[in-house]
């Protein structure tokens, strides 16, 4: 009896894991431009280096740099807002 318990735990275990969704937080992502200082697929140029902004990430540049989407146009990029603001200039 004990055998097939703890086979049966196990089992739902299994199950249980197989089943479970996984939740995915975003983040803040900023715009570094310490890659290329250019293009938005240098993981380098964003905060979350090594890897580019996902879907559930927010997005924000507080910069003048230019960013270029230099990405697959059958590859769309999502993510979850952008917010663009530029810094004023030194005086």
């Amino acid at each position: 009896m004990k055998t097939y318990r703890r086979i049966n735990l196990v089992l739902v275990g299994a199950v249980f894991m197989a089943l479970s969704v996984t939740i995915v937080l975003g983040a803040d992502v900023h715009w570094t431009g310490m890659g290329d200082g250019v293009n938005w697929g240098d993981p380098e140029n964003w905060t979350s280096d090594p890897l580019l902004p996902g879907s559930n990430d927010d997005v924000f540049h507080f910069t003048f740099d230019t960013i270029q989407l230099d990405v697959d146009p059958l590859t769309p990029v999502e993510i979850a807002s952008f917010t663009f603001q530029a810094l004023p200039l030194a005086e």
